[in-house]
């Protein structure tokens, strides 16, 4: 890229060292500029030093001195749900970090307040097929919870709880307290409550998706155009199917099949007093 060209560096505090090739007050600086000066010899006409002032150059000077975490980068929030619409919406990110996470549920490389764990390799409790696999709206808590409020806002039925404003992407949460009901049914959170969804709302400031409306209680506003959210939200015009009130306490996970058992017989087997299955089922 720069073989063959003349080359001006704009540095701070180093610039004596590149012009002279080195000093006597810094070993390192001076080997650094004895390989800068060799490589140079062998494929620039000429390489030259001007020292910049660090008040003019602050973020540079700032980043020459810190150490940079390779980890520390972020696709796009608009590239990433262009993914996510041909691939699937996971559930978590497995990678990331408070300041780069594209999910409210994250797990982290080290310890982080807001993780929900930490280093994914190691995690048992992350079951990696759940994240690859199967369509968007088919595995167990892969809805998130904006694509949660478009679906509702979606259902004109739903209007007396949630409804758009009619300025734009705006929209009202008329009843907050039901909306996050629904949202708990959803996520099978029944301690679910507006305050803890509306921190969750936050989340999706930081990423560019939706904004708070000021000066409006319980308004919020998509920021994208209404093409681009319906399609982010629902891949292929594939709506989600929302849990029903009577899915709220029970699920697969907590069931035991029947199927064990002889339709002509009596419904509890005599085990001599002991109960068939332990106090954790639901039967």
């Amino acid at each position: 890229m720069v073989s063959g060209k003349h080359i001006l560096v704009l540095t701070d505090n180093v610039a004596a060292h590149v012009n002279r090739q080195g000093s006597t007050h810094s070993k390192a600086l001076r080997d650094e500029a004895l390989r800068l000066g060799n490589w140079a010899e062998k494929h620039l006409p000429s390489i030259r030093a001007e020292h910049i002032s660090e008040t003019e150059n602050h973020q540079a000077d700032w980043l020459s001195r810190e150490t940079i975490d390779n980890g520390e980068w972020q696709l796009h929030p608009l590239i990433f749900h262009q993914i996510c619409k041909r691939f699937g919406h996971p559930t978590v990110d497995l990678f990331a970090t408070p300041q780069n996470a594209q999910l409210p549920e994250f797990v982290s490389r080290f310890p982080t307040a807001g993780a929900m764990d930490t280093d994914a390799l190691r995690c048992s409790d992350i079951k990696q097929e759940g994240y690859r696999e199967g369509p968007p709206y088919q595995r167990r808590g892969s809805l998130q919870l904006w694509q949660f409020l478009v679906a509702l806002l979606d259902d004109p039925s739903n209007s007396h709880f949630i409804a758009w404003t009619g300025r734009g992407m705006e929209f009202k949460l008329i009843e907050p307290e039901e909306v996050a009901r629904l949202w708990g049914i959803q996520k099978n959170r029944p301690a679910m409550n507006y305050d803890k969804l509306s921190r969750s709302l936050r989340y999706y400031y930081e990423k560019g998706i939706m904004q708070k409306v000021a000066g409006e209680r319980y308004v919020y506003k998509f920021v994208c155009e209404p093409e681009v959210l319906f399609s982010l939200a629902f891949p292929d015009n594939q709506r989600p199917t929302l849990k029903a009130e009577f899915e709220w306490h029970i699920s697969e996970e907590d069931t035991v099949p029947l199927s064990h058992l002889d339709e002509n017989a009596a419904y509890l087997p005599d085990l001599g007093g002991a109960q068939p299955y332990g106090k954790s089922c639901t039967y």
